[in-house]
């Protein structure tokens, strides 16, 4: 939604080709997100990175260290 006005506006090609130029960007930003999802996940299986899941095994590593 901002990607097609700003390539129009600033750089100049037509409308179409700005929204074939974004849809390319967002394919790319989008693979690139899938890539390092699989990386930083490959051994992880089961934990969800930054999530609930992390957030409580953080808190029940730190209460039974105290205990």
């Amino acid at each position: 939604m901002v990607l097609v006005p700003a390539y129009h506006c600033r750089l100049g090609p037509s409308v179409h080709r700005s929204v074939g130029t974004s849809s390319a960007t967002l394919v790319l930003i989008s693979g690139r997100g899938a890539m390092a999802y699989v990386v930083l996940g490959r051994e992880e299986a089961g934990r969800l990175v930054g999530g609930r899941l992390e957030i409580e095994a953080r808190l029940e590593g730190a209460t039974t260290a105290a205990s």
